[in-house]
């Protein structure tokens, strides 16, 4: 779904905070944070969203990522995963993945949400 760009919400911000994890191999990924906007929403209904740059970031090594979530708790009878996708140096997305009927339409709670893969 296209849309006029939007700062990052304060959770989807804690959601990267959480699995961009505290390390020197994501350290240029981290310092982009402050300045993506989401410019894309899925048009499914799920809160996956794409990301554009709203300012000057640093681009980081281009690598496929490894970095994967999962919600846990009270949140329904099936797993939801939470991936950070980035293109070319650059956060693209964040992505959840839903193996219910229906993908719930908002992010779970933070506290529900462990690192589960990391890939340097």
């Amino acid at each position: 779904m296209t849309m006029e760009p939007r700062p990052i919400s304060d959770l989807e911000r804690a959601i990267l905070d959480r699995l961009l994890v505290d390390d020197e191999a994501f350290a240029e990924l981290r310092e982009q944070v402050p300045s993506l906007v989401v410019v894309r929403r899925c048009a499914c209904g799920c809160p996956t969203v794409e990301f554009g740059q709203s300012g000057v970031a640093p681009e980081a090594v281009a690598r496929p990522l490894g970095i994967e979530g999962r919600a846990t708790g009270n949140i329904g009878d099936a797993p939801i995963d939470i991936l950070v996708f980035e293109t070319g140096g650059y956060l693209s997305s964040l992505e959840l993945v839903s193996y219910s009927e229906q993908a719930p339409a908002e992010w779970p709670p933070l506290d529900s949400i462990e690192v589960i893969s990391v890939q340097r």
